[in-house]
């Protein structure tokens, strides 16, 4: 599975953000299938961008903030904040599966988006 696989292209439009896609290179070269990124916006010189990273490659996924803290997931480790000019929220997906990290300033709160990247990562789970 990858980032591309997490949001359609009518949930894209409705953040802002419908240029983009899957970047070919994860952190240490080429992508795999533990680590994919992709990126969005809304134009060369747009106001909306989002950052979605899937990372497989970090099972341990401890350091992602409580569970049910005052953080905006219920029933998952996560951990918010912002992070380039945006906001960014990562999600614990699971234990020994790492985490998906969101992150950028669109016309819905990252909040949401996250959530919605969250919902569809388990629903293409639950499909496997």
């Amino acid at each position: 599975m990858s980032c591309a696989d997490l949001l359609t292209r009518t949930e894209l439009a409705g953040y802002g953000v419908v240029q983009g896609g899957e970047f070919p290179e994860g952190p240490n070269g080429p992508k795999n299938e533990d680590f994919s990124m992709c990126g969005w916006n809304s134009g060369p010189n747009g106001r909306y961008r989002l950052m979605v990273a899937l990372d497989r490659t970090e099972r341990s996924n401890s350091w992602v903030g409580k569970k049910d803290a005052a953080e905006p997931i219920r029933g998952f480790r996560t951990s918010g904040g912002r992070r380039g000019g945006g906001e960014s929220v990562t999600i614990a997906t699971g234990p020994g599966t790492g985490s998906v990290q969101v992150w950028g300033t669109t016309r819905k709160p990252i909040r949401s988006v996250a959530q919605r990247v969250l919902a569809n990562l388990l629903s293409r789970s639950e499909d496997r």
